[in-house]
């Protein structure tokens, strides 16, 4: 299966290719919604995502919300680094 990976900086582009992984350059003009869309329509194919839209001294927003995640492959698996704090 491929590695697919949801950015939101495109400082981090270099390093996830040299990972091997494919990425998806989040918009971030868009509203919250508009990205959960853009969110929605890649994981409701992947088997692993990771996520972080931690900003310093902010919450991070809900990138993934419930309803897509009930739309993830059976057995997926989530990892969001942005709960670490």
């Amino acid at each position: 299966f491929s590695t697919q990976v949801v950015l939101t900086n495109s400082d981090q582009a270099k390093q996830i290719k040299a990972c091997g992984a494919d990425f998806f350059l989040l918009n971030k003009q868009a509203s919250l919604s508009q990205q959960q869309e853009e969110i929605k329509s890649i994981l409701v194919e992947a088997n692993i995502a990771i996520a972080s839209a931690r900003k310093p001294n902010q919450i991070a927003p809900l990138l993934i919300p419930t309803q897509t995640l009930n739309l993830m492959k059976p057995g997926a698996v989530v990892v969001d680094l942005a709960l670490s704090e």
